[in-house]
């Protein structure tokens, strides 16, 4: 199925939970925060949430810097 990944279109396998996309796409989980549709998805939560087709997911990673 497709999902939109920071508005790049992906393929993951259908019906997959938010870590399996995760491990699908090769995709580092360290310092990370997801939202779909602009709502947060909590880590405990990646391995229940399902992706439904088209969904949007935003990817946001932590960077240390001054």
């Amino acid at each position: 199925m497709i999902i939109y990944i920071n508005d790049q279109e992906r393929e993951v396998t259908d019906n997959c939970t938010l870590a399996q996309a995760l491990i699908e796409l090769e995709i580092s989980t360290k310092g990370t925060a997801i939202a779909s549709n602009d709502e947060i998805i909590f880590r405990a939560k990646w391995e229940s949430y399902t992706l439904s087709p088209k969904e949007k997911v935003t990817i946001i990673r932590a960077t240390c810097g001054g």
